[in-house]
């Protein structure tokens, strides 16, 4: 909360999330708190949705999972 109280207004920040903004507030545990932080980052916001191929991560899970139905992993 205070490096977005710092910048509020003053300079650019830049987040990253895998979570959709409307989750935001099931991350904190004070619901205060994440109204406050999530409206300074949302309001004054442009949001760029970037789409590609599944993560490598995902793709690991799918062909662990591949193997494993196959009998090749133990």
């Amino acid at each position: 909360m205070d490096i977005l109280e710092e910048r509020y207004h003053k300079a650019p920040l830049i987040v990253t999330s895998q979570v959709e903004p409307q989750g935001w507030l099931k991350l904190f545990e004070d619901p205060v708190i994440g109204e406050a932080i999530v409206d300074r980052l949302i309001h004054p916001s442009q949001k760029i949705t970037l789409k590609g191929e599944k993560s490598y991560r995902e793709k690991f899970t799918e062909n662990k999972s591949r193997l494993k139905n196959q009998g090749g992993l133990g």
